[in-house]
């Protein structure tokens, strides 16, 4: 279900699967290293993120929920802070009660920051230092496939594939600000929506977005230099 670069070395691979398992693959010997497991409670491991300064990951686990989608089939969530060099559960992001799933995450530059989407449209912000929650908005009334702290991180992308599909830039320093938006309607099939998980990525200049797309091709939005 997810899969994310160990970021300080790009030798573990990081794997999340529906049956609340964790593994990390070593490129260079070519085998599983480690095997960790979720609690039963939480067997879907929806997403994954490594800290691009700490030797910890992230990972977005899920309870079985009642549907046909994908955010149906997702029902509450749990945030674990892992230990890279003890391969142990550090801590558990608090989400408050019976949370909605969390769908994806994206750490800021230097790993102080974590930023959690969900299925029901929520932005969380969460200090890694403190374990913390300290921000979060109702950014749409559906769930969020995605979301990316923008260039400068004063600044963060999330990207909706129902309503046909739409991009947004939120401000950071005024919660709730949209800054940008753009539909992506020409890359979306509605038949496809329960089945198909969306991402975007920035390229090293921080210019131009890239989206997941249902079609044979693949949007990228220029932003032009202020």
């Amino acid at each position: 279900m997810s899969l994310v670069w160990e970021c300080k070395s790009d030798r573990l691979l990081l794997v999340g699967t529906g049956g609340g398992g964790i593994k990390a693959w070593n490129v260079d010997a070519k085998r599983v290293v480690c095997d960790l497991n979720t609690s039963a409670e939480f067997p879907s491991v929806v997403d994954l993120k490594s800290s691009p300064v700490d030797p910890i990951f992230v990972s977005a686990a899920a309870s079985r929920g009642k549907g046909s989608s994908n955010s149906e089939r997702l029902g509450f969530a749990s945030l674990t802070v892992w230990n890279m060099k003890t391969w142990k559960a550090m801590s558990v992001l608090p989400l408050g009660k019976d949370p909605p799933a969390i769908t994806s995450l994206c750490f800021n530059h230097n790993g102080k920051i974590l930023a959690a989407s969900a299925i029901d449209g929520m932005i969380h912000m969460f200090d890694m230092s403190a374990s913390l929650q300290i921000k979060g908005w109702p950014a749409h009334d559906s769930a969020v496939s995605s979301v990316l702290f923008g260039p400068d991180e004063t600044s963060i992308f999330s990207l909706v594939w129902a309503q046909n599909g739409k991009i947004f830039e939120w401000s950071l320093q005024n919660q709730g600000q949209v800054l940008w938006s753009r539909g992506c309607s020409r890359f979306c099939r509605w038949e496809s929506i329960g089945t198909s998980r969306h991402e975007m990525a920035l390229d090293s200049n921080g210019r131009r977005l890239l989206v997941t797309s249902d079609s044979v091709r693949s949007p990228i939005y220029q932003f032009e230099v202020i």
